[in-house]
């Protein structure tokens, strides 16, 4: 059984098997995957073991809570009719996959301090994967999928409600080509992907899938579909099926190649986008960032403010680590470096970081160990040659949309919804001092910090 502990995101905190159960709070602009996978044979039935155990997070208020196991061969093939069996202390659940080679038990609420073991029955070797996914708007509940209709083809499935079936099929593509994007830079083994269409404002905590709001505005959902949703696709797949957490100095893989990957996407799909092809992480184009420091991505672990005498790397690794990748795929003048190098290490039992750059530097002809020390200076003005903006210093970038894409006046869910108008909204800058809490405080209240009815606005 090997447990996949990663932080990432907005410190995309991985919850141990243990805290499955007090689930996490949703954090603003992040997602976070928490996943479990595991090679199940004749030989070896255990699915996992869980002992869970009180801990920080949000209550959990619902009656049961959802396991759901999904079983493919090596090929993401479904397993269907494999049994499987639910120990929680002393009451055993049993239930057999279904054609997509799901299984899903419900838990009653009462049971979930107990230990918990999954153990499955096939008649030659699978793999089995558990994960939750808090997206970046997060509503009540859970989704499954269960009930819903579906369209799937390799390894892609949609599940979505009635009335929505052009939707899902105008998803189904765009994964599909992306999916082809992914193979021709890297040749990941991606595991089977899994996205549900909800008719709400927000999707619950999604279970082995991706969950997707029909009523948010097409900025949104195109940037979950062009940005969240391929970056945890990319980055969960390295973790199952090349073990590069196992080691969690490999960020710089992982989160690394997922949005490495994700320019590209967005480059093929959408070439004439220049801002969204280049879209910066919030905070990140700003000169302050990287004037004068040095950046080590062998020690990027966390995002954050951990900018330790400017060796520590926080927030910046999302656009530093793609920025690595480029250089030494374009140095080495090798397009297939990504998927050589994943092929090899993927097959070494040794999954440490040296492990890692010495691949890397032996297929590359790089010294990758310098190569991930990344200079301040040199990136800001590898961004003078992109298609972005970059503040200059005492200035800020104030984004007016979540993703830099124009969007449709009320393209809600609602048919009535109308008139339908494409918007577009440029993101601005303004000058910023910093004052002290007093100076702030008197300001509230020379301009007047309460609306009507003394109700605080601040």
């Amino acid at each position: 059984m090997k447990k996949n502990n990663r932080r990432r995101g907005w410190e995309k905190v991985i919850l141990c098997g243990a805290l499955l159960f007090s689930l996490v709070p949703s954090v603003a602009n992040a997602a976070i995957v928490y996943n479990l996978h595991s090679i199940i044979s004749p030989d070896s039935s255990i699915v996992f073991e869980l002992q869970p155990k009180k801990g920080p997070g949000r209550t959990f208020r619902e009656d049961s809570f959802p396991i759901e196991i999904m079983f493919y061969d090596t090929l993401n093939m479904p397993e269907p009719g494999v049994p499987c069996t639910l120990t929680v202390g002393r009451r055993k659940f049993s239930s057999v996959s279904d054609s997509n080679g799901v299984v899903l038990f419900w838990l009653p609420k009462r049971l979930l301090s107990k230990k918990i073991t999954c153990n499955a029955y096939p008649d030659h070797r699978i793999e089995g994967l558990y994960f939750l996914y808090f997206g970046i708007i997060l509503g009540s509940g859970f989704e499954t999928g269960a009930g819903q209709l579906e369209i799937r083809e390799e390894g892609v499935r949609i599940l979505y409600p009635e009335g929505f079936t052009e939707k899902a099929q105008d998803i189904l593509t765009v994964m599909l080509d992306e999916r082809k994007v992914i193979d021709s830079i890297a040749g990941i083994r991606l595991h089977p992907l899994k996205i549900m269409l909800v008719d709400d404002n927000a999707p619950g905590i999604c279970i082995n899938g991706y969950g997707l709001s029909l009523k948010q505005d097409s900025s949104f959902i195109a940037g979950e579909l062009f940005h969240n949703f391929p970056h945890e696709w990319v980055e969960v797949s390295l973790d199952v099926n090349y073990g590069i957490y196992e080691d969690t100095m490999n960020r710089w893989i992982g989160d690394g190649l997922a949005n490495y990957i994700n320019k590209e996407i967005r480059q093929v799909l959408l070439p004439h986008d220049s801002s969204w092809v280049n879209k910066p992480t919030a905070g990140a184009w700003n000169y302050d960032c990287y004037e004068g420091k040095v950046f080590d991505l062998r020690r990027w672990t966390i995002a954050g403010e951990d900018d330790s005498g400017g060796g520590g790397v926080g927030w910046l690794g999302y656009v530093l680590a793609p920025f690595f990748w480029e250089n030494i795929v374009r140095k080495s003048d090798n397009k297939q470096l990504i998927a050589q190098f994943l092929a090899e290490y993927g097959m070494s039992d040794d999954k440490s970081q040296d492990t890692a750059i010495a691949i890397l530097s032996r297929l590359s002809v790089l010294d990758i160990g310098k190569e991930l020390v990344i200079s301040g200076d040199d990136y800001r003005e590898y961004v003078r040659s992109q298609s972005v903006y970059i503040a200059p210093r005492g200035v800020s970038v104030i984004p007016v949309t979540k993703f830099d894409l124009p969007f449709s006046m009320g393209d809600s869910s609602q048919e009535a919804t109308s008139p339908v108008r494409v918007v577009t909204l440029g993101n601005y800058m303004l000058e910023r001092h910093e004052v002290s809490n007093a100076q702030f405080t008197e300001f509230l209240n020379t301009v007047g910090s309460h609306e009507d009815g003394d109700v605080l606005w601040f």
